[in-house]
Parts: structure tokens; C-alpha cells; sequence
């Protein structure tokens, strides 16, 4: 007897687009089981089509799985990808029932590259509101957020959290700070970033 993630597993080729978003919505209806939407996700993922796209977030919001913190960020990726639709993605995102550091990741990423830096900084300074912890991609994020800008205290204040926490001297975290003082002329301050770091890219290091 074939398993339901059997059954349902996509041919190397499907017949059409329409047969793959059949097989998805069958497949939301039938299990709610998040995991493996997130795995169908994925493959469409590889060929986004913004009507299909569209279709079955309509087809999620009827369903349980639409709640899971992963699946939601897998559609604010998709829905950046389209610039016309990247408001979609953050009005997804402010209605998130749950978020964890993965979103908060996403949303600040795509905001900066999206052309908006001052509401990149504006959700960093919500998520630490709302007690969740910047990593080690967060930070870079914001830090060239801040050089986007030419916002150089909050930069400033940045770079002395990440000395608090002992992360200053992470190759992603440092680079972005190399980066960023540079980018403000602080040459003095960028050579003392790069002469501390553990570890270095092939970028930075290059004369």
C-alpha cells in the first residue's frame, strides 16, 4: 500500500501546473500535516507562478496548516519574489499568529533589499520589543540597513550589542561592520573591526 507522501509525490514532469496545484490542494485538505505542504512548497518554489501562488495561499487560509510559523515564511519568500506583491508579504508577515527568528530573518531581509532600510531598522526594534534575541544573520541585515541609511548611532549602538554578546567577531557579523564604517569614512574604526576578526573572507582580505 502506497504511503500518502508516496502517492502524492510529483512526477519528474508534471502534465501541467494546474495538475500540480490539484495535487496540492487535495493534499491541504486531506493531511493539514504542515511538513509536508512545506515540501511541496519547496518544488514550486523552483518555478514560482503568481497565479498558482496566489490560489493556494487562498487554499491555506481554510486550513489548519496555515498557522505553522515555517509555511507562512516560505510564503513571504515566494510573495517577495514578485516586487509588485512584496506589500502581500509584510501584511503576511504583521498577521503571523506566531513568528520565531526565521521570519524576523526574512522580513528584515527583504525590506532592506526591497528598497526599505528605515522599516528594516523600525522591525528589528519591534522584534526586540517583543524579547526575541538577533543571531548572527540578523545582524548583518541591519547593519547594512544602518549604512543604507547613513544612520551611523544606531550602527554604533549595534556594534557595541554585538560586542556584548561576543558576536563582533563572527566573519558575517565583522564584515558587515568592516562594511559599515567604511561606508561612513570611519577607516581608523573598520581596521580595528578587520584586525580582530578570528576569521576572514577572501573579499575582505583581498587588497
Amino acid at each position: 500500500m502506497l504511503s500518502l507522501t508516496t502517492r502524492l509525490r510529483p512526477t519528474r514532469k508534471p502534465q501541467s501546473v494546474l495538475h500540480f496545484k490539484h495535487h496540492l490542494c487535495f493534499y491541504c485538505t486531506i493531511t493539514h500535516c504542515s511538513a509536508l505542504v512545506s515540501k511541496y512548497f519547496s518544488l514550486l518554489n523552483s518555478s514560482p507562478n503568481l497565479q498558482i501562488l496566489q490560489q493556494i495561499h487562498a487554499k491555506l487560509l481554510k486550513t489548519s496548516v496555515y498557522n505553522d510559523v515555517i509555511l507562512n515564511s516560505k510564503l513571504i519568500i515566494m510573495y517577495s519574489k514578485h516586487k509588485s506583491l512584496f506589500p502581500n508579504a509584510y501584511n503576511l508577515f504583521l498577521h503571523m499568529p506566531e513568528r520565531n527568528i526565521y521570519s524576523w530573518n526574512i522580513i528584515i531581509g527583504e525590506l532592506s533589499r526591497s528598497g526599505y532600510p528605515l522599516k528594516a531598522i523600525e522591525t528589528f526594534k519591534n522584534m526586540r520589543k517583543s524579547r526575541m534575541e538577533p543571531d548572527l544573520y540578523t545582524l548583518p541585515l541591519v547593519l547594512r540597513a544602518c549604512a543604507t541609511l547613513g544612520q551611523f548611532k544606531p550602527g554604533q549602538k549595534l556594534h557595541c550589542y554585538c560586542e556584548k554578546v561576543g558576536s563582533s567577531r563572527n566573519v558575517f557579523v565583522a564584515s558587515a561592520l568592516v562594511f559599515f564604517y567604511a561606508k561612513f569614512g570611519e577607516i581608523d574604526a573598520a581596521c580595528q573591526v578587520f584586525d580582530e576578526m578570528t576569521q576572514r573572507d577572501h573579499i575582505l582580505a583581498r587588497p
